[in-house]
């Protein structure tokens, strides 16, 4: 009876440790997520990081161009920040569609 005991102490510090290894693991993913975010949007603050057809876009085209100057020759210029929101969402949505 002693001998199970210890098996199920030690079974129950390893799960233990191994929660606390993927919540640090977590933690530190979600702060280089950031990180990441925050030196893109500074890099590519003014600079469109595409180009769409405006027809493409119609009622949405301002928003796609925050800060980027609008459109040129029929195309909207993506800003970096509508980018990241629109490419995160679209992430989300393919990864619930392939659970």
């Amino acid at each position: 009876m002693h001998q199970e005991d210890l098996e199920s102490a030690y079974q129950e510090s390893h799960s233990k440790e191994m929660k606390m290894s993927y919540d640090l693991y977590l933690k530190v993913l979600f702060l280089f997520k950031v990180l990441t975010y925050f030196v893109l949007i500074c890099w590519f603050w003014r600079v469109p990081v595409a180009t769409i057809s405006q027809r493409l876009v119609q009622p949405f085209g301002k928003l796609l161009s925050w800060r980027t100057g609008g459109t040129l020759n029929n195309h909207v210029m993506v800003g970096i920040i509508p980018w990241l929101i629109l490419s995160t969402r679209v992430s989300k949505f393919v990864c619930r569609l392939l659970k």
